[in-house]
């Protein structure tokens, strides 16, 4: 987290678009997405231009959801922050190479 904190509070550029995603637990009641919350947080205290930035709605992982790509490329995000856990890295390690090709400057 240190290293994604790290590049978010480094952002120079104004106007960005952040979008986090998150992992969902098999038979999960609810879901709080704490690491969106985190970033946005030490952003908003620390970051060079909280005002410029927007805090898109975080993408929750459900292990029923087979591909999350259209949920994060409909906000057009300038950076994309993934939590990723043993359950969902073959998920992840998927999406990140179609993201990349999708936004080739991110």
């Amino acid at each position: 987290m240190a290293m994604i904190l790290q590049k978010i509070l480094s952002l120079s550029t104004k106007k960005k678009k952040i979008k986090v995603v998150t992992p969902g637990i098999m038979g999960a009641a609810t879901y709080v997405p704490l690491i969106h919350y985190i970033l946005k947080m030490c952003y908003d205290l620390e970051g060079k231009h909280p005002d410029q930035v927007k805090w898109c709605e975080p993408v929750f992982i459900d292990p029923s959801l087979i591909d999350p790509f259209e949920e994060i490329v409909k906000d057009q995000p300038d950076i994309v922050c993934f939590s990723m856990y043993i359950w969902n890295q073959v998920l992840l390690e998927e999406l990140a190479p179609r993201l990349r090709k999708q936004f080739p400057d991110m």
